[in-house]
């Protein structure tokens, strides 16, 4: 069954932020399913909408290790989405 998760981030632009959010996700066995981002002025914000084939103690250890993308230039929020 599919379980989804919304993950959300902004902050200040660099290279190499998105492949370092979709390597994340697909380390807890996860596929974007949408995302949108935007640049403005050098700052770089997106949202994505995430899912988990798995159940639900899968989808709490894949926001945990999500929420680890987190830093403290580029905050990342992880959520159930239902």
């Amino acid at each position: 069954m599919k379980r989804y998760i919304v993950l959300s981030g902004g902050g200040e632009d660099r290279v190499g932020i998105v492949n370092e959010i979709a390597h994340g996700i697909a380390s807890v066995g996860g596929n974007i399913e949408l995302q949108r981002a935007a640049k403005l002025a050098g700052e770089f914000a997106l949202i994505m909408l995430v899912s988990v084939d798995e159940d639900q103690l899968k989808i709490d250890a894949a926001i945990e290790k999500l929420t680890q993308l987190s830093t403290e230039n580029f905050p990342v929020t992880v959520r159930r989405a239902f």
